[in-house]
């Protein structure tokens, strides 16, 4: 999922790809709760990372913690193509190479029984990171930062809320 919003008001443009849809407002629904989904929101505006932004939205990560998604990603990347990356544990943005992704992380995967070669050294909290190069496993160099508790009150952001999210770059 790209989203983006520049230092004034500049006209936006979204593309919906894979399961995600366009609802009203400039609201979209990223995946239906169906199981073995994928969708993203593409704005082909560029961002110049050489000047400061600041990008805010809101998300709902729905209510179904147990058997719920991965979770869902803020990607940056070089070209304007839309894409989804490798999902599952890799959250959508798996094989997205020269990317920047804000990972918010809700399943964790730390090779248990059920997970199979999964493991991407994931707390048991739902999670904030900041990845690169569309790899998601916490143990490699491509993480930047984090893992941090999404939620300062809870280890749960698929609780039925909609959060407010503030990315600052700050060149």
């Amino acid at each position: 999922v790209a989203l983006s919003s520049l230092k004034g008001h500049a006209q936006l443009n979204a593309s919906v790809i894979g399961s995600a849809q366009v609802l009203d407002n400039n609201c979209f629904l990223i995946t239906p709760a169906v199981n073995n989904q994928s969708g993203g929101v593409w704005y082909d505006n560029a961002i110049d990372f050489s000047n400061d932004f600041t990008v805010y939205y809101q998300s709902y990560f729905g209510s179904n913690n147990a058997n719920g998604a991965d979770g869902m990603a803020l990607v940056f990347k070089r070209t304007p193509t839309p894409e989804i990356g490798s999902t599952g544990a890799n959250v959508g943005y798996g094989g997205i190479g020269q990317s920047l992704i804000v990972e918010f992380d809700t399943f964790q995967n730390n090779g248990g029984s059920n997970q199979g070669p999964e493991v991407f050294s994931d707390p048991a909290y739902d999670h904030i990171a900041i990845m690169k190069n569309g790899v998601a496993d916490h143990a490699t160099t491509s993480n930047l930062a984090g893992p941090i508790q999404a939620s300062s009150t809870s280890v749960n952001i698929e609780d039925g809320t909609d959060h407010e999210v503030k990315i600052e770059w700050i060149a």
